[in-house]
């Protein structure tokens, strides 16, 4: 398997501003490019449901990154708890998808 693909970041500062048609359409031109693998950036946000329907449509792998790029995290036990039930969420939210 040959990757071949580009970085999604937040495409909008307004995350209310980006429609599934816009996400199509987005995600159409890496397929019209052939690229085979989108990789969702760890300093920006996760995306919708409707962002992960659309990459199984069209047979894109997601490369998810968990939400802690870019910044230095603390280590105490209250914010690793926090972190286990954010992983655990996206996880489970996201482990459905085939792609």
């Amino acid at each position: 398997f040959i990757e071949t693909g580009s970085n999604i970041i937040p495409a909008d500062i307004f995350s209310p501003r980006v429609t599934d048609e816009y996400l199509d359409e987005l995600l159409s031109s890496a397929v019209a490019s052939n690229q085979n693998m989108v990789r969702v950036w760890g300093g920006g946000m996760y995306q919708t449901d409707s962002f992960y329907d659309l990459t199984d449509e069209k047979g894109l792998m997601v490369w998810q990154e968990m939400m802690f790029a870019c910044a230095l995290y603390p280590r105490d036990l209250a914010f690793l708890k926090d972190v286990e039930a954010e992983v655990f969420e996206q996880v489970s939210r996201l482990q459905s998808h085939p792609s």
